[in-house]
């Protein structure tokens, strides 16, 4: 019974892996996004100020914005989920292998105790994980991602017998 919940813990670590290892994605696609939009609207507005020569001060203000918004990428919500979801996803890879590792030690004779102290000490790990580089308000509810998680987490336990 207890190797059930084993399962279903590593399991569902497991989505939590490949859903942060998404998140990194997109938030770095965001920001690389918003990277060339500002590298392009300069480019423009210095294009459209150079070939016109008419309202200079709009022109002007719509590159320093665009340099304002490339700066002050560091401090927008996608830059901080990108790099607390690489942390998260690159310590909760090891800690599912750590479990991996305990799931293929379980033999028939384990003793219940021994496998509720194991998914209570990797639960633990986990809240230790995402309280260290991340707050309630770092990474707001995406279903795609978590929809795709789910499918990756799928397909990677079609190889394992339950």
């Amino acid at each position: 019974m207890h190797f059930q919940q084993y399962w279903q813990m590593y399991y569902d670590l497991k989505t939590n892996e490949y859903y942060y290892q998404l998140y990194a994605v997109h938030a770095g696609r965001q920001r690389d996004a918003l990277s060339i939009i500002c590298a392009l609207g300069s480019a423009a507005c210095v294009l459209s100020w150079y070939q016109s020569g008419v309202l200079p001060i709009l022109w002007a203000s719509l590159i320093v914005l665009a340099q304002v918004v490339s700066v002050a990428q560091p401090y927008l919500p996608f830059d901080k989920r990108l790099t607390s979801a690489n942390y998260i996803h690159s310590d909760l890879s090891h800690l599912i292998l750590e479990i991996e590792k305990t799931w293929y030690s379980f033999s028939e004779e384990t003793p219940d105790h021994e496998v509720l102290e194991k998914i209570a000490a990797y639960q633990e790990e986990y809240q230790r994980i995402e309280e260290r580089f991340a707050d309630a308000n770092t990474f707001p509810p995406n279903q795609r991602l978590l929809e795709q998680a789910k499918t990756f987490t799928k397909n990677f336990f079609r190889r394992y017998p339950e």
